[in-house]
């Protein structure tokens, strides 16, 4: 009886050693050169295969145990418009939180980016361009729709951003629909264009920034908000366009719309230039507040508020 025990035990002994062995190999053939690349081949093959878009990935390679480094990245829409493009993205991406529907990304560097949302005509569209992007410590959760950025830096970037009031009536049950929201502690800006427009709110906000960092950044798609609690930094040119259209006629079956909110707790900038004009406005001999413009300026605002027509700078 004793001999049988023992020949028992070594033959689940092997037998799990023989599993892991097996296992251990085909581990070994995923981080294989020719394992990525007709994963990569079959990947792209794949998702062109709807026709609903080009999709081009020209190198990819993975290292223990999720470290992903891509190169020629670009999803292109039918007529040609590009949604995601990269010339280089490196990421270092934990494996567990995939196991709960969060993607987390100790660190990532893209470089030469761009990214769309939406078109003209969405409620939001946005496009991001930019030399470098690097990102330190990111989640992406795929059941609560969050974005949790806790330091990201953008080098020769530009952002144009187009917001519209959604007047589409909210879904009948909430929880099928959950908005999106954007938290970011840090992000640090280095010879940076941002371009805003909001209906019934902003015509037009033009910024440059030579260097600035923005803390604390919230963004509720759903709700319409943006809150930030710091914005500092050097060199900020800047133009605002308030907006002054006569409001659209509302259809019968339209719901009222509901304007962006922005929020900003404190803004501070040293050497900077400001003009703030209503559209189509040429300046007047003397003071004309529909048209001031500052040079050499230092900039130091708490507590900015606005929401659609209305601004509060206390």
């Amino acid at each position: 009886m004793k001999r049988v025990v023992i020949k028992i035990f070594k033959v689940l002994s092997w037998t799990i050693v023989a599993l892991l062995l097996l296992l251990f190999g085909m581990i070994q053939v995923v981080y294989t050169d020719w394992f990525q690349d007709k994963l990569r081949t079959e990947f792209v093959s794949r998702v062109n295969a709807s026709g609903e878009l080009k999709f081009t990935l020209d190198e990819l390679s993975i290292d223990f145990p999720l470290n992903v480094s891509l190169a020629g990245l670009s999803v292109v829409e039918p007529q040609n418009d590009t949604l995601i493009a990269a010339k280089k993205v490196m990421a270092d991406v934990g494996v567990l939180p995939l196991l709960r529907g969060v993607v987390a990304v100790d660190d990532a560097i893209l470089s030469d980016a761009h990214y769309r949302m939406g078109n003209a005509d969405s409620v939001m569209f946005m496009k991001i361009v930019a030399s470098s992007l690097s990102i330190t410590e990111a989640e992406v959760s795929l059941i609560s729709n969050t974005i949790d950025l806790h330091q990201s830096e953008i080098q020769g970037g530009r952002i144009d951003l187009l917001l519209k009031n959604d007047t589409t009536s909210p879904p009948a049950d909430s929880s099928q629909s959950t908005p999106w929201t954007i938290n970011a502690k840090d992000v640090l800006l280095n010879d940076f264009t941002y371009h805003m427009a909001i209906e019934s709110s902003i015509d037009s906000l033009s910024t440059h920034f030579i260097d600035a960092m923005i803390s604390n950044v919230a963004v509720n798609l759903g709700a319409q908000t943006l809150t930030v609690e710091l914005l500092k930094g050097e060199g900020l040119d800047a133009a605002f366009i308030a907006w002054d259209a006569p409001a659209s006629p509302q259809k019968e079956d339209e719901q009222p719309s509901k304007p962006w909110t922005i929020m900003i707790d404190s803004i501070d900038f040293i050497q900077s230039k400001a003009l703030y004009a209503m559209p189509n406005v040429y300046p007047l001999p003397g003071m004309d507040f529909n048209y001031l413009s500052f040079d050499s300026l230092e900039l130091k605002v708490a507590s900015f508020y606005n929401k659609a027509s209305e601004i509060s700078i206390p």
